[in-house]
């Protein structure tokens, strides 16, 4: 696990990657875990992304989520400078939401960028724009913690390396909370600090989470 201290108030950059070889993870530019890895780590079932819960669990997230991009390529070699203004997409860019609209709305819209296949998106329950705070553009999404979720349809990674990334604010730490999930890899946080601002952070697929995690239970 990595052992990070922020306040409820910051906006964080957070990266998951598999480079055909090693699963890693990343924190604000600085590369926390590296997992050997050599077969891909999606399957081939659902397709489905989840942001801001994990399908069976009760953990959601509470906060904003902005600038949420999946790419089919490992973007990062090792701790980078984090991004300083909106994504623009490229040829590897397969899915990319900048969380900008209407306050209030539920009306999210995909960047199409580069020419593409069109992926669905539902937003659930009260996950909605807001213009409240924002770390690029004019909006975020919101998330109450209690069960909002941005759902795609897609993409299909298939075999190919591929980058999740997105920035996150959060409203409360406390117990478990998911960012990101595909009923395969999941990126969550667990506070198991007395301090509410020192959260744990929890990466791995998902059938070998308690080979890797040991000390950590799933809800």
């Amino acid at each position: 696990y990595i052992d990070t201290s922020y306040t409820t108030s910051s906006w964080n950059h957070y990266a998951l990657q598999w480079d055909g070889t090693n699963m890693k993870q990343f924190m604000n530019g600085t590369e926390e875990k590296s997992t050997s890895h050599a077969s891909p780590v999606f399957d081939n079932k659902y397709y489905e992304n989840w942001f801001g819960g994990a399908y069976g669990s009760t953990a959601w997230f509470n906060g904003a989520f902005d600038e949420i991009r999946i790419s089919s390529t490992a973007r990062y070699s090792g701790s980078y400078t984090v991004p300083t203004a909106a994504f623009v997409p490229d040829s590897n860019t397969k899915f990319l939401l900048h969380c900008d609209g209407t306050n209030n709305s539920t009306d999210f819209i995909p960047d199409a960028g580069v020419t593409r296949s069109a992926i669905g998106l539902e937003a659930e329950n009260n996950t909605h724009i807001s213009t409240a705070q924002n770390q690029f553009g004019v909006s975020s999404a919101e998330f109450d913690g209690t069960t909002d979720i941005l759902v795609t349809n897609g993409p299909n990674l298939g075999s190919s390396q591929w980058t999740i990334e997105m920035w996150a604010r959060f409203d409360s730490v406390s117990g478990v909370r998911v960012l990101y999930d595909d009923d395969y890899v999941y990126i969550a946080f667990q506070n198991f600090d007395p301090d509410p601002s020192t959260i744990m952070d929890r990466m791995s697929r998902r059938d070998d989470f308690e080979a890797i995690e040991t000390n950590v239970d799933w809800v």
